[in-house]
């Protein structure tokens, strides 16, 4: 069954919220060691995702401030659904599925009615450009800081940073920039094969579900002319996600 999505109801304030203290703690790293230790105890892999954001969306053909819902499960199963609650129904932005070396995105083009699109997830980025970040990034849109052990990462120590190289579950090259004095992950650089690098810059943390997590991301993808910047509402860690859940339904 579909969880159903309330509407969210996002005020901005400036300067009218409180900081908030860091849910990080100085940390001597010295060793390669070390910082692999740390990120393995702050970003496990869950089983499965399913967060809510509210999220502004700036792209080539469109922009404006929509409601996510976000669903992963391990390796690879992910579904990205964009939409804007309207007074009587919510409609549809896009809906993203990615499963397996296949991928399915249904969104309205060239003034069309909205309509789903499938293929093989090694043309999603020459077919339709714009989701092309979303499938490379994945989990790591809020899990910043994962690392897998084959191929074994590797570990960089500069003065004002601390780099960790390694891949994401879509098997996109990372580079983690982390900060020297706490290791919490600044920005991270993926490099999808035979395309420009895309960046995630994490702007917020909070400690949700037991584990510290990022609440505010910004995917940049300058050669699509795409920014997106998001803010984590509500967040579930390893619920029990079914496939129907993984699919898009006729249109």
């Amino acid at each position: 069954m579909l969880r159903r999505v309330a509407p969210l109801f996002v005020v901005a304030c400036a300067g009218c919220c409180a900081v908030k203290p860091s849910p990080f703690e100085p940390v001597r790293a010295e060793r390669e060691e070390d910082v692999l230790s740390v990120l393995a105890r702050r970003a496990p892999p869950p089983e499965s995702l399913y967060a809510v954001l509210s999220m502004y969306y700036d792209g080539p053909d469109q922009r404006g401030s929509f409601d996510v819902v976000m669903r992963y499960r391990r390796p690879g199963d992910f579904r990205f659904t964009a939409f804007k609650d309207l007074v009587v129904a919510a409609h549809d932005i896009f809906d993203l599925v990615l499963r397996g070396d296949r991928y399915e995105v249904a969104y309205e083009r060239d003034d069309a009615p909205l309509r789903v699109y499938s293929g093989p997830l090694e043309r999603l980025a020459s077919d339709h450009p714009r989701f092309s970040g979303f499938a490379w990034a994945r989990e790591a849109l809020f899990l910043p800081g994962a690392v897998t052990a084959d191929p074994p990462p590797r570990v960089r120590f500069e003065d004002d940073a601390v780099i960790v190289s390694s891949r994401l579950s879509s098997g996109v090259p990372v580079r983690w920039h982390l900060d020297p004095e706490t290791l919490a992950v600044r920005w991270a650089r993926l490099c999808p094969p035979s395309a420009a690098p895309v960046r995630l810059v994490y702007s917020d943390y909070e400690r949700r579900a037991g584990r510290i997590m990022a609440t505010r991301v910004r995917l940049e993808d300058p050669a699509h002319s795409l920014y997106v910047s998001g803010r984590l509402e509500e967040l579930e860690l390893d619920p029990v996600l079914e496939d129907s859940e993984f699919e898009l339904e006729p249109r």
